[in-house]
């Protein structure tokens, strides 16, 4: 009995990560900012920014378009420091 419970806590721990889609299904065209658009509607999304996706579709026929599925990670906030009192 107590192995039957041990393995039905282990099966509906393990349960919901199986059950949820990755961070790459979610975002089917990549995980980053920019993406280029080729002359074949192929669509890379490798490019953090703006500059680095234009000098990648420069001259082969591609453009650069925002990644509709980008989710911006959010910044850190500054650490609150204490002044040192004497």
């Amino acid at each position: 009995m107590r192995n039957l419970l041990i393995v039905v806590g282990a099966f509906v721990a393990v349960l919901p990560a199986l059950a949820q889609p990755s961070r790459q299904q979610k975002q089917p065209w990549g995980p980053r900012a920019w993406c280029t658009q080729g002359e074949e509607n192929d669509i890379i999304c490798e490019y953090d920014t703006y500059a680095q996706c234009h000098e990648s579709a420069w001259g082969n026929g591609s453009s650069c378009l925002r990644n509709p599925f980008y989710i911006a990670q959010p910044k850190a906030a500054p650490r609150a420091t204490k002044r040192r009192q004497r």
